[in-house]
């Protein structure tokens, strides 16, 4: 997917490309390998081509999220928990923010946590 718009990107010499990958592509969890491992994978990717990049003034941004208030915690048994969790609007403008960051800053890599922290 990503192919698809690089060249594009490296012909007007500007771009961003943001990857939202998760708190387990930082920290390894317990009983997550094959998630832990693919999130690794992409935050490896992104870094290399945020290298590979950087001469065409590409921005690649890799968002970090912790625990988020999604479908996906759907039958997980954390009905306990999900109103603590971040909300899905507030992730978004801090991720808009960083995406707008201005002339030659990047914020390369960001991790978004609830204010109080991880479960």
């Amino acid at each position: 997917m990503t192919k698809l718009f690089v060249d594009d990107f490296k012909l007007k010499k500007s771009g961003k490309i943001v990857f939202i990958n998760s708190g387990a592509g930082l920290r390894p969890f317990k009983n997550s390998t094959a998630y832990v491992t693919s999130k690794y994978a992409l935050r490896g990717f992104a870094s290399a081509l945020r290298e590979e990049l950087r001469e065409f003034n590409i921005k690649v941004i890799s968002v970090f999220p912790g625990a988020v208030d999604t479908p996906l915690w759907n039958n997980k048994n954390v009905e306990n928990i999900r109103p603590e969790m971040m909300n899905v609007d507030d992730l978004c403008q801090t991720i808009v923010h960083s995406i707008n960051s201005p002339n030659n800053c990047v914020v390369e890599e960001i991790l978004i946590k609830r204010t109080l922290g991880d479960f």
